[in-house]
């Protein structure tokens, strides 16, 4: 027996659950590979960039400050940069006098100024304030990742202050081609720190990761601001070295101080755009202001003014003027020009507070993609289309949402797209499959049905496939039996030609009453009708339906009848049987030729209740008596007794059905 929807393509439970599993595990290796196309991955970098704006902004470590020299300061200084050297060493000597934890310029020192002593003047307080001053150092070319050498390359110079590690470090970048700082600032002993970002490691070019760590020989060179980090902590670059085996930054006790990111590419959690630092920022002539006045003033409350805002600071100080070419802008979530000074600050304050993005292993956003895929694609196809189609938008609107709560408190981001790839297509693929398994049905409930049964019905039918099963279901139903009294001897009376046409034209009228009420057309047996009522579409009202229809038909017979007798054509003459009860519903056959067909107990009785029948004699079971006895505004049920009908193990009472003025005429 052949079952509806049995194939892979059917919407059976088995074949829908099958195709959802495979989905499943299929989807995420195609994903995989279409989330590694530079468009897709420019797609994801940018779902990020939107998170980024629409959380909250993120906290800020209240040492950080940012001296920038702006448009106002570049005004203020006739328009030129760099600075006079002379107003760097005012800044520094008056910000460390006033309690700074540590001052970084981000600006290079890399060519000696015009006139000697300022640079002395300058090189001077650096000395003074070593371990508490950072200058900047910058890789000239495009980095990639370091070769496991000892020696030092060609062309590298010596570092006076570095990070020393027993090894090299797996994976981290580096290059020859470093800009130092004026060598006498570099003997002063100041920290240096590169400002170097790997932009061209981001699909859309974005400074999003800060190498903590770039190789220069056998050095390694620390970010700018991880030195700033450093000194706030009271820890020089000589105090410090990289655990190779552990991947830690440890003192020189061993003590671990941070654990180092893969490739010591720490992701930057952006607390914000620049104007979210506005309480933690200053113009550089506006520092200079508060030096000059509290130096000026012998007041206590111009000195406390100026500790008050540099105390337990970490100073930052680099170009943010819109009107300078010099200035050094990168893009960020934030901003497609911000200057990279904030990127810097943006570094320190994950250090400061101990955070910076964390990211979700790839499978796991795929895992719960395929799961979702999995119970989606499995349920979806029971569905209306509608209904499903809303789900899966809140599958996947659900989905944003969480991801965007996992990076708005934890700052874990997770991968959008590649799971929501899985989900999309996984789903797509789902109800295309669904869709051209819908129709497959559709054609073989028509093949099997669109003779039986009423257009009506068959429309109910088609609604409903997914809903049938035709491989054998037991279900409640009315069986209807119909037979033509003397057949044999009318066949005898006439031309085959024409007992063919008056049989079709009379069967054709039986079957439009059937149709009308309701019923399907089992088969015909040769004179013979059988009708089923409730397979495979039920109603609540099956049995009345069943009782109707043969009322109908007597009906239909006498008019019949009477055209016949006008053209001496003999009557025909009707038996009907009726009953309830449970038959096993299913479709019958081979690939090539199937049929639909109830089988069962009813089937039988209804069988001998009409050859029990008289001519044009309605005969019911109890069962189906019960069902309508109420159900017959212009017919009611007489009992005739019981019967004992062959086949049937037990006597039954068998039920007529009557006119109502045929039973007051008796009474009359």
């Amino acid at each position: 027996m052949k079952q509806l929807g049995s194939s892979w393509l059917g919407r059976s439970r088995s074949a829908r659950w099958g195709r959802a599993l495979l989905l499943a595990l299929l989807m995420p290796l195609i994903a995989t590979f279409l989330g590694r196309l530079r468009f897709l991955e420019i797609v994801e970098l940018k779902t990020e960039d939107l998170r980024y704006r629409q959380r909250d902004h993120g906290p800020i470590h209240p040492d950080l400050l940012i001296i920038e020299i702006d448009d106002q300061t570049i005004e203020e200084y006739g328009g030129l940069f760099p600075l006079p050297r002379t107003q760097h060493a005012v800044l520094l000597n008056g910000v460390m006098n006033a309690g700074a934890l540590a001052v970084a310029f981000d600006f290079l020192f890399s060519t000696p100024a015009a006139e000697t002593m300022h640079d002395q003047l300058l090189a001077n307080l650096m000395a003074r304030n070593a371990g508490h001053v950072v200058l900047a150092t910058h890789f000239r070319s495009a980095l990639e990742p370091a070769a496991a050498t000892t020696g030092v390359p060609a062309g590298t110079a010596p570092l006076p202050d570095t990070l020393t590690t027993p090894g090299i470090l797996p994976g981290v970048y580096g290059g020859n081609d470093l800009d130092l700082p004026y060598e006498l600032y570099q003997q002063s002993g100041v920290g240096l720190g590169h400002i170097t970002f790997l932009e061209h490691l981001e699909a859309d070019g974005s400074v999003r990761r800060a190498p903590l760590l770039l190789q220069y020989g056998e050095a390694l060179v620390p970010a700018f601001g991880l030195v700033c980090w450093l000194q706030s902590r009271g820890l020089r670059l000589a105090d410090v070295r990289v655990d190779v085996e552990s991947g830690w930054l440890v003192d020189r006790q061993g003590a671990r101080l941070l654990q180092l990111p893969p490739a010591a590419l720490f992701e930057i959690d952006y607390a914000g755009g620049v104007d979210h630092f506005a309480s933690q920022r200053m113009s550089y002539v506006q520092a200079l202001g508060l030096i000059f006045s509290a130096s000026q003033s012998d007041s206590a409350d111009a000195t406390a003014q100026l500790e008050k805002r540099f105390r337990n600071k970490i100073v930052l100080v680099g170009l943010t003027a819109k009107s300078s070419y010099s200035v050094d802008l990168g893009v960020t979530p934030f901003s497609a020009g911000t200057p990279l000074l904030y990127a810097h600050a943006n570094l320190v304050n994950n250090l400061l507070l101990e955070r910076g993005v964390r990211r979700s292993p790839a499978w796991a956003g795929l895992l719960v993609a395929s799961l979702l895929l999995l119970l989606s694609a499995g349920i979806g196809p029971s569905l209306r289309s509608t209904t499903w189609v809303l789900l899966n938008l809140a599958v996947l609107l659900a989905g944003a949402l969480a991801a965007q709560q996992l990076f708005s408190r934890a700052a874990i981001m997770v991968d959008l797209v590649p799971p929501a790839l899985v989900f999309a297509l996984g789903v797509a693929t789902a109800a295309v499959t669904a869709y051209v398994g819908q129709e497959r049905e559709r054609q073989i409930l028509r093949r099997t049905f669109d003779a039986y049964v009423s257009p009506d019905l068959m429309e109910g039918i088609l609604e409903n496939a997914g809903r049938i099963e035709l491989g054998g279901t037991l279900k409640p139903a009315t069986v209807l039996f119909l037979d033509i009294r003397g057949f044999t001897a009318w066949t005898r009376s006439m031309q085959p030609q024409q007992l063919v046409q008056e049989l079709n034209d009379f069967l054709a009228e039986m079957v439009d009453v059937i149709f009308e009420t309701g019923g399907a057309v089992n088969k015909f047996l040769g004179d013979a009708i059988l009708a089923v009522f409730g397979a495979p579409i039920e109603h609540d009202d099956d049995a009345r339906r069943a009782v109707t229809a043969a009322i109908t038909m007597h009906e239909r017979l006498a008019a019949h009848n009477r055209e016949r007798s006008s053209a001496d054509l003999p009557e025909i003459r009707l038996g009907i049987g009726i009953t309830t009860g449970a038959v096993v519903a299913g479709n019958v056959g081979s690939s090539q030729r199937l049929e639909f067909t109830v089988i069962g107990d009813a089937v039988n009785l209804a069988s001998r209740l009409q050859g029990l029948s008289s001519d044009n004699q309605i005969l019911l079971d109890r069962k189906t008596a019960d069902l309508v006895r109420d159900a017959l505004p212009n017919h009611h049920l007489e009992s005739i007794g019981e019967r004992t009908l062959k086949g049937v193990d037990e006597p039954i009472e068998v039920f007529e059905v009557k006119p109502r003025h045929s039973s007051a005429a008796r009474r009359a």
